[in-house]
C-alpha cells in the first residue's frame, strides 16, 4: 500500500511537469486553455493510475482462461494490484510507528490546511449584505448578454471588503460600498461582466476544488504553487474574455486600476475576485490584447490525450494483464494450499492424525494452515520427528489402508513418493488398497 501511494505521488508529479511543458508550448494559445491544463495537472493527483488498472483487471476477468495477450513479466499495475490487495502489515512490524506518526502527521496538516481555509471563508461571509437594486437592472442585462441561466444576485457590501463573486450554486457579486460611484457606466459594465464570466466558467466550483486537493496534499510544494498559477490563469481568462466581447481595453484596465484601491489583497479559495493574480502583468497583456485562443481541434486533442492517459491507457494496460495476473494467483495459490508437518507436504483437506494411538490429535489442512478437527483421518504421521519427507509406496492386503514407507495411511490420504504426490485408493478389481497419482480435482476436493 505504501508503495502505491508513493508511486501515485511520483507519478501525479512528473504529470504534471508534462503538463508545465505544454502549458510552456502553447504560451501564446490563451489563459483559458493554460487554465484546463493547469486543472488536469491537480485532478491528476485524485486519479491514481492503479486505480484505473484494477478496474481494467476487474473487466480483463471476462476474458477466457486460457487467453492472455501480455503474458510475461508482471508490470506495475499487477504489482500494485497485488500491494493493496496484500494482507494488511502487523503492527509489530519495525516501521509500523514510523508510519502510524507519519499517518497522524498528514491527517493533521489536512485539518489544520481545511481549519485554516473555512475560518477564512467565514470571515469574508460575515460582511454586511445588502440589496442593491438600481444596478440589479444592469446585471440582468449582462447576464443574458452571456446567456446564464442561473439567477446572479448584486449585494452591496459594507466595511473593508472587496469586488468578488460569492457562492456556487446561487451566486452573488458583492460590490464594496462606494465603490459604484468611482466608476463611469462602461468602467461598472467591465467589471461586472468579469465576475459574470466566472459564473459562466464555474471559476468558484473549481478554486474550491483544486483548494481541497491541495489541502490533502498540503505537504506537496509543486500544488500549492499550481494553485497560484490557476488563480493568475483564471482572472487572465476572465480579462481576455472581456475584452474581446468589445470593452476597449483602456477602459477595462483604468476600471481595474480604481477597483484595486478597495481591496484588502489577498484571495480565498471559492471566491474569484478582479484583483486576484499579478496587476502590472495584467495590465500589459490587456493593454496588447495579443492573446490568441487555442485552435479548438488542438485544445480537444491535448485534453482528451492527457485524460486517457489519466484513465484510458491504466485501465487498457491492466485489462489486457488481466489474464496473466489470474494465472500466477492461480498457480500461488495452489502451493498455498499445502500443509507441512515434520517435513511432510500435505495437500488442502487432508486431516492428519498427528500420531499412530487413537488420542493422537487430529487437524485438518485449510489455506496453508493446521486447524483442529473432529473429522475421521485421512493421513497417519508417527509422531513429529519420525515421519519420511518422501515415503515409498509398498503392497498393502488391507482394504481400508495402504503402506507408505512402512506407515499405514488411510482411504483419501496422500504423500510424496519418488514418482510425485500419490492417493491412496480402493483397486478397482480387487480387495485390497492401491496407490495411484494425484490428480488435480484431488488437490481442491474437501473430504
Amino acid at each position: 500500500m505504501n508503495t502505491a501511494i508513493g508511486f501515485h505521488l511520483i507519478e501525479s508529479t512528473l504529470f504534471g511537469a508534462v503538463v508545465g511543458i505544454f502549458v510552456f508550448v502553447f504560451q501564446k494559445c490563451g489563459a483559458s486553455f493554460r487554465y484546463a491544463l493547469w486543472l488536469a495537472a491537480v485532478a491528476k493527483f485524485l486519479i491514481p493510475v492503479t486505480l484505473f488498472a484494477m478496474l481494467g483487471i476487474r473487466f480483463g476477468s471476462l476474458l477466457p482462461s486460457e487467453y492472455s495477450p501480455m503474458a510475461g513479466a508482471a508490470s506495475f499495475p499487477v504489482r500494485a494490484y497485488r500491494a493493496l490487495n496484500a494482507p494488511a502489515a502487523s503492527l509489530a512490524h519495525p516501521h509500523s510507528t514510523l508510519l502510524i506518526t507519519i499517518g497522524v502527521l498528514w491527517i493533521s496538516g489536512i485539518l489544520l490546511t481545511l481549519g485554516i481555509w473555512i475560518r477564512r471563508f467565514l470571515t469574508f461571509h460575515e460582511s454586511s449584505d445588502l440589496p442593491v437594486e438600481r444596478e440589479q437592472a444592469v446585471l440582468e442585462r449582462l447576464r443574458q448578454h452571456l446567456r446564464i441561466r442561473k439567477a446572479v444576485r448584486l449585494r452591496l457590501t459594507g466595511g473593508e471588503s472587496e469586488l468578488a463573486l460569492w457562492g456556487i450554486w446561487r451566486p452573488s457579486i458583492r460590490i464594496p460600498q462606494g465603490l459604484s460611484s468611482q466608476l463611469t457606466p462602461i468602467q461598472f459594465d467591465s467589471v461586472l461582466l468579469h465576475e459574470l464570466i466566472h459564473v459562466r466558467r464555474w471559476d468558484n466550483l473549481a478554486s474550491a476544488f483544486v483548494h481541497i486537493v491541495v489541502c490533502v496534499f498540503w505537504f506537496h510544494p509543486f500544488l500549492w504553487w499550481v494553485e497560484r498559477r490557476l488563480i493568475v490563469e483564471r482572472e487572465r481568462a476572465c480579462d481576455e474574455m472581456v475584452v474581446q466581447s468589445g470593452v476597449e481595453p483602456e477602459t477595462y484596465a483604468a476600471a481595474i486600476l480604481k477597483v484595486c484601491r478597495f481591496q484588502l489583497g489577498h484571495v480565498i479559495a471559492g471566491a474569484s475576485g478582479i484583483s486576484g493574480s499579478d496587476l502590472n502583468c495584467r495590465m500589459e497583456l490587456i493593454m496588447s490584447n495579443d492573446s490568441k485562443n487555442a485552435n479548438a481541434g488542438l485544445r480537444r486533442v491535448l485534453l482528451t490525450a492527457l485524460a486517457s492517459v489519466m484513465t484510458l491507457v491504466p485501465f487498457a494496460i491492466g485489462f489486457l494483464q488481466q489474464p496473466t495476473l489470474r494465472a500466477q494467483q492461480s498457480s500461488t495459490s495452489v502451493g498455498s494450499r499445502a500443509c507441512r508437518y515434520a517435513d511432510v507436504e500435505y495437500p488442502q483437506s487432508t486431516v492428519l492424525q498427528m500420531g499412530t494411538i487413537s488420542s493422537s490429535p487430529k487437524k485438518v489442512c485449510v489455506q496453508g494452515s493446521w486447524q483442529k478437527t473432529n473429522r475421521a483421518a485421512t493421513a497417519v504421521a508417527k509422531d513429529s520427528t519420525q515421519s519420511p519427507a518422501i515415503c515409498k509406496p509398498q503392497q498393502s492386503t488391507s482394504p481400508k489402508a495402504c503402506i507408505c514407507g512402512g506407515v499405514e495411511f488411510s482411504l483419501g490420504a496422500m504423500v510424496n513418493t519418488p514418482d510425485g504426490a500419490m492417493r491412496c485408493d480402493k483397486f478397482v478389481l480387487g480387495q485390497f488398497t492401491t496407490w495411484r497419482a494425484v490428480t488435480s480435482s484431488d488437490l481442491g476436493r474437501s473430504q
